[in-house]
Parts: structure tokens; C-alpha cells; sequence
């Protein structure tokens, strides 16, 4: 629009010299030629001229006056230019409403992608409720669970999940066409959390919970998130013997909340020999024992390093949830290794998969159905998987969980380690009260005066921080089962 202006002021001046022999304007207008009279009318916008021909025809007509011609060929020039300005301005418009109309279908493309991606992430997640009419457990007469094994069936979840990744990959779509392998081995893996008390079942309800009487539980007991990670510990151990295929994954239940990576490693890179007994056996003198008798170079060991499932039993508050952990949380469950979270709220276990603005996604344990025979070649699977994601509010949550990880190999866990400390730190702490602490060497290596977990009967969480010197400082333990029931 400047060069138009600057035009305009131009063709003024002209057809001012076109009048300035007279002495009023009336007069000079009646004794101008047609030509300026009609350059004076397209000037006044009494004329609107949008067609070049016809201004190079009254160029070439009206040559009564120089100055005529001069201000016509100044009004094509400006023509000219507002119709170019106008020409740019109009496709710069097009194209930004047709980069705007671009995006928006972008945007709206990445949203039905991303809730598409999810809803097939959620349910292909295995699902584990409340089952009715199954074998009784033991010698009692228990034929369900509703009511009390809803933290037994949370950890089957979450082992589920570890085996899914360990098996099948991260991307894995229930829904998805499968390779008949993947089939075959999804069909396995919910065989293995069948309700019968059958060794081809290692995280059957019934071997979790004669696993389970060794720290005092009996059928119809409460389970804490804790004794649960303890349990599937021991029956992943115990199941090396019928399915060796499971050998390949370890399990590592944290003591303290603190990871030690000696002892992990101990743990995955040796293989189980065939005769391990859980039963005889404690974990701890197991590992000992295999250390101190085989010995192997780097090389070897990376040959038989096997994958992982780190279960970090932990407290992220006293009686209600302390919420400086809830940027944590949020952070674990946001790790690429994480496999979830078993805790819930008071008397009502929950598992916890991800969260969305100030709540957490999760897969509930109490809906009771009747029990699948999965001892069949072909079963049913449609009740193994929820199909309606529910949430709730981070500040409901009960502090006493169990966060889950696993990493497949050498490579991941050592990215995993290197990461923990960006994301079990409160904001604005400095570092002093992390959920739980990487610490090199062996837990043996640090003495405690407690009695181990078998004879116990229960487990003991201490809470661990960090002075301003760097120095670990151990709080008073506290029985994570008793002081909250879930």
C-alpha cells in the first residue's frame, strides 16, 4: 500500500499542472481536455478501471496532452501494483489457510492416532480379577477370592505384563494380526496364571498363596503390596524347574529401597542350576552360592545374561500420600521399563499403568467371573482383557506400592540404573529424600541387625535419605503390610 500512496500523490501533482493556468477549479476542469477530465475521474475513484486493455486504449485515444499521457501510464502503473499486492495477498491467504487447514488435520490426525495407540496399549494389557467355581485352594474349601485376593490378582498383572514384553515385544496388539508363535505364546502365558494348582501354573492364586503361608498368610488373607513381590519372586523360582523356558527372566525384589548392583548382577548373569530349591534354599543363599561356584569372564557373562524384573517395594508417605512423590510417580510410570505400579487405595488394591493430568490409569482386580479352563487347547480369552480405562485422583492413592521394571538386557539395565536418579527425586528436595537409591557392592555388605524375611514372617521397609554430605541415612522400619491393609 506505500507504493500506492507514493503513486497517488504523483498523479495528483500531474493533473494539478493540467489546471494551473486558471484562476478556480470549476473552470479548469470545464477547459481540460477529455482525456485529463477522465484521468481526474479515475483519480477521484469516480471511474474504476480493472482491466489493462482498457486503460492502454484510453492511453492510445485520448493523446490530446503529454501530461495526459503521463498520468495515465502512472494510473496503469498503479493499477498494476494493487493488483499484484492483491494477487500475493490473496494466494499468501490461501496458503496460510491451507497450511492452518494442514495442521489442524495433523493435529487431528496425531489425536485419533495417539487414543487409537492407547485404547489397543490398554486392552491388550492381561487383565486378572476375581474368579468364582475354581479348585479349592489348599485344604480349605475357598473356591473364590472375592473379597481378599485383589492384591494377589494386582502382581499377577503386573508379572503378566513383564512376560508379555519378555515374550512377545513392547508393541505387541492383542487385536493386531499375530504370528502364530505370538498366538501360541499369549495363550501360554495366560495358562501360566490359570486357577489350578497345577506346577505347568507357576502364578496360579492357589501357588501364590501357599507361597504365601510362608510369611504367615493364610486363604482369605489380605496381602500388602509388599509380601506380594516377595511371593512372585519365589514363584518365578520355583517355576524354573517345570518350564525351563522361564529360566531366561530373573526376578530382584529391592531391600531398603535400594538397589544393589552387585547383587543384580550376580542375580543375571548366571543362570539357575536345575536343582535349585526354593523351599530349601533362601534367595539370598542361593545367589551366594552360585557367585562363589561359578565364576565367568565378561564375555561369558553377557552371553548368559538374562532379563530382569526389578520389583521396588516402597512408601511414598506415612498414613496418606505424601504428594512431593507425585512428580516421581508420574515420572516411573512415564519409563520406558516401568511395567506398572501395584498399591491402590485403602482395602482396595488397584494396578496402576499411567496417568493423565492428576489422575492415574488403572486396571481393577474387583470384578468377579466365572473361572476359565485353561487347561483346554483353546480357551476363551475375552475376560482376560478390560476394555474401559478408569482413573483416579493421585491423592487417593494409598502410600504403600510396588513399582515394577523390567529391562532385557545388559544394555537396558545399565540405561535403567543410569536413569533412576532423574526420577526418584522430588522436585526441590536437592536430592535428600529419593523413593529409592542405587548403591553399588553387595547388600551383605551392609549390616543389619534384622532377621531375614523367612523368619520374619513379614516384611520390614526402612525409608532411606540422604544427608547434605551425600551420606545414606536409615530411617526407622516400619511393617509395610500392618500400617496400611489393603
Amino acid at each position: 500500500m506505500h507504493c500506492a500512496c507514493s503513486a497517488g500523490r504523483s498523479v495528483s501533482a500531474a493533473v494539478g499542472c493540467c489546471g494551473a493556468n486558471n484562476d478556480n477549479s470549476s473552470s479548469s476542469v470545464d477547459t481540460v481536455s477529455p482525456g485529463a477530465r477522465l484521468a481526474l475521474a479515475m483519480i477521484r475513484g469516480q471511474i474504476r478501471l480493472t482491466r489493462r486493455q482498457t486503460i492502454y486504449r484510453l492511453i492510445t485515444t485520448h493523446t490530446d496532452s503529454v501530461q495526459v499521457r503521463v498520468v495515465l501510464r502512472q494510473v496503469l502503473l498503479v493499477r498494476h501494483q494493487e493488483d499484484a499486492f492483491a494477487a500475493n495477498s490473496q494466494q499468501e491467504q490461501e496458503g496460510h489457510m491451507h497450511q492452518t487447514q494442514q495442521e489442524e488435520q495433523v493435529q487431528q490426525h496425531y489425536r485419533i492416532s495417539a487414543l487409537d495407540e492407547f485404547n489397543a496399549d490398554f486392552t491388550s494389557r492381561l487383565w486378572f480379577t476375581y474368579r468364582r467355581e475354581f479348585t479349592p485352594i489348599g485344604s480349605s474349601k475357598m473356591t473364590t477370592d472375592c473379597g481378599w485376593g485383589c492384591m494377589l490378582r494386582s502382581g499377577q498383572m503386573m508379572m503378566a505384563q513383564a512376560l508379555v514384553q519378555h515374550f512377545l515385544g513392547r508393541d505387541w496388539r492383542v487385536y493386531s494380526e499375530q504370528k502364530p508363535e505370538d498366538l501360541t505364546f499369549y495363550r501360554e502365558i495366560i495358562r501360566w496364571f490359570g486357577d489350578y494348582p497345577s506346577d505347568k501354573m507357576p502364578f496360579s492364586l492357589h501357588h501364590l498363596v501357599e507361597l504365601g503361608t510362608s510369611v504367615g498368610k493364610m486363604p482369605g488373607d489380605w496381602y500388602g503390596p509388599a509380601s506380594v513381590a516377595h511371593i512372585l519372586r519365589d514363584a518365578l523360582v520355583k517355576a524354573y524347574q517345570p518350564l525351563p523356558l522361564l529360566q531366561d527372566v530373573s526376578v530382584y525384589v529391592t531391600q531398603d529401597c535400594t538397589i544393589y548392583v552387585q547383587d543384580l548382577i550376580n542375580l543375571v548373569s548366571q543362570h539357575p542350576r536345575k536343582d535349585l530349591d526354593v523351599n530349601s534354599r533362601s534367595f539370598e543363599e542361593e545367589t551366594s552360592t552360585v557367585q562363589k561356584q561359578l565364576q565367568q569372564t565378561e564375555s561369558e557373562q553377557k552371553e548368559n545374561w538374562r532379563a530382569v524384573i526389578i520389583l521396588i517395594p516402597m512408601r511414598l508417605g506415612g498414613e496418606a500420600l505424601n504428594q512431593i512423590y507425585i512428580p516421581c510417580v508420574k515420572s516411573m510410570l512415564a519409563h520406558d521399563n516401568c511395567i506398572g505400579i501395584i498399591g491402590g487405595k485403602p482395602k482396595h488394591s488397584l494396578y496402576f499403568i499411567g496417568w493423565q493430568d492428576d489422575k492415574m490409569i488403572y486396571l481393577d482386580p474387583h470384578y468377579c467371573q466365572d473361572v476359565v479352563d485353561t487347561t483346554k487347547p483353546t480357551y476363551p480369552i475375552q475376560s482376560f482383557h478390560c476394555m474401559s480405562p478408569r482413573k483416579i485422583l493421585f491423592t487417593k492413592m494409598d502410600p504403600s506400592c510396588t513399582v515394577g521394571f523390567y529391562c532385557r538386557n545388559k544394555e537396558e539395565l545399565q540405561t535403567f540404573l543410569r536413569q533412576v536418579p532423574d526420577m526418584v527425586v522430588p522436585p526441590r528436595q536437592k536430592g535428600q529424600y529419593p523413593l529409592f537409591v542405587v548403591t553399588e557392592g553387595t547388600s551383605s555388605e551392609m549390616q543389619s541387625k534384622e532377621p531375614p524375611y523367612r523368619e520374619l514372617g513379614r516384611l520390614h521397609i526402612r525409608h532411606v535419605r540422604c544427608d547434605q554430605d551425600g551420606n545414606r541415612i536409615r530411617a526407622k522400619t516400619v511393617d509395610s503390610d500392618d500400617f496400611v491393609i489393603l
